[in-house]
């Protein structure tokens, strides 16, 4: 089968690029629970206490009062997350209410817990897309990462939501536990039209107070070839890889482009898109601690928008980022740089070493196509 590649319908650029002009929310997060059944190593939050609902997590009735308010402030996206969002007792009561709202939904989950309740909800009100944390492809590997051997139970279930036509996207985060079955989770995805999207780096998670278990800066930026090489030609990894040498920025996210010497936030985040986490609290990205004093309940959702975008539009880079010999290669965002270094001054050194590392890993992966074809001309 052929692989998958990722990309975004032009009518959701288009949205979002009208949205940013009229200064709306068009695509807002809901962080419904920190609960879940994983404790992966590398979450930036999560509570492994399930089956008790936290004094602080809000009721159906309190979301869906916030998702009134959203609605009316124009946004027309919804990802609902977590945590598992799948965890609570009432998602569908949720979900249900959400979507007869009007509201295009997407989904993050990692798929444990689906059950027949859950599909024939969706078969209903179909989800736009359900984005499945996917962490390895043995039931080692996620006992491992994650605390549970779940593998074999999120394959099936992956088969069982792509049965009834529901759109499905495989991220993966990339750890010390399971970097060395890239290959195996990109074939996987190949072998069902999946579209997959695999992350190196992990965030410092700054919302949990630490760094986690992260790969050396090098092997990120070798993950990033090697994911390339699987999805692109051998002639477009050539071009790619000249692009890289000759410091020519190549095939960037179209919201994200090249640091400049004070530049602001970069991607929609604070600009089209908020995200409210599991206590109500508003932050431009789910992975910026949200300020308490910006609850949508006791603030409004129109005014925490308006002080998120605030404290995006306050955001800079650091001035040194202009002048780096990587800059093309960085994917140094807001979010990053405050979860590194704690403020916006100086550029993140794990960051700045991964991007440092890109050319001579691209470079690898172009020898070992030429010595491969050379070995075959052989034959």
């Amino acid at each position: 089968m052929a692989k998958v590649k990722s990309s975004e319908p032009w009518i959701v650029d288009y949205l979002h690029s009208r949205a940013a002009k009229q200064k709306l929310p068009l695509d807002v997060t809901l962080e419904l629970t920190a609960r879940c059944n994983f404790s992966c190593k590398m979450c930036y939050v999560h509570n492994t206490d399930c089956n008790r609902l936290q004094p602080e997590e809000l009721t159906a009735a309190q979301w869906l009062e916030i998702a009134a308010q959203a609605k009316a402030s124009g946004t027309m996206f919804l990802l609902l997350t977590g945590g598992e969002p799948f965890v609570r007792a009432d998602f569908c009561e949720i979900y249900e209410a959400l979507a007869q709202m009007g509201f295009v939904i997407s989904l993050n989950t990692n798929l444990s817990l689906l059950s027949e309740r859950h599909l024939a909800l969706f078969d209903r009100f179909p989800p736009n897309r359900i984005n499945v944390s996917l962490y390895g492809t043995k039931n080692e590997i996620y006992a491992a990462l994650c605390g549970v051997p779940a593998f074999e139970t999120v394959a099936a279930n992956i088969e069982t939501l792509q049965a009834r036509g529901i759109p499905v996207k495989v991220n993966s985060s990339l750890t010390p536990q399971n970097a060395d079955d890239l290959e195996n989770l990109m074939r996987f995805c190949d072998a069902r039209g999946l579209v997959f999207k695999g992350a190196g780096y992990m965030f410092p998670s700054a919302r949990l107070g630490s760094t986690g278990d992260r790969l050396p800066a090098a092997r990120v930026a070798a993950l990033r070839a090697q994911t390339d090489r699987h999805l692109l030609s051998p002639e477009e990894l050539a071009d790619r890889t000249q692009r890289i040498l000759s410091g020519v920025a190549y095939e960037r996210d179209r919201d994200c482009p090249e640091a400049q010497e004070g530049d602001g936030v970069r991607c929609r985040a604070g600009s089209t898109c908020a995200w409210i986490d599991w206590r109500g609290n508003m932050s431009y990205c789910g992975m910026v601690p949200a300020p308490a004093d910006n609850n949508v309940l006791t603030q409004g959702f129109g005014a925490c928008w308006e002080e998120t975008r605030r404290r995006a539009a306050a955001v800079r880079l650091p001035a040194k980022c202009k002048s780096c010999e990587y800059q093309h290669l960085c994917n140094l965002c807001a979010a990053s740089q405050l979860c590194e270094t704690g403020g916006y001054d100086a550029p993140p050194p794990y960051i700045c070493e991964i991007s440092a590392h890109i050319p001579a890993a691209y470079q690898a992966v172009c020898e070992e196509i030429k010595k491969e074809h050379a070995h075959e001309d052989q034959l």
